[in-house]
């Protein structure tokens, strides 16, 4: 019996490690890097300004 729980512990599944992650990419990912533009709540808020400007200049 002893045997054949050894046996059993041997053919336990073997995975190949995955591929090392790169090191860069994620801070670059926490830093949204990449295309330089601004933030959708930023041109939102541009919009906004905006259009005030404009309903002020309006007699």
């Amino acid at each position: 019996m002893n045997s054949a729980r050894l046996t059993k512990r041997r053919l336990a599944l073997r995975l190949k490690p995955p591929a090392p992650r790169n090191p860069l990419v994620a801070p670059a990912l926490k830093r949204k890097a990449g295309a330089h533009r601004k933030t959708a709540k930023s041109e939102r808020q541009a919009g906004r300004q905006a259009l005030r400007q404009a309903l002020k200049q309006v007699p």
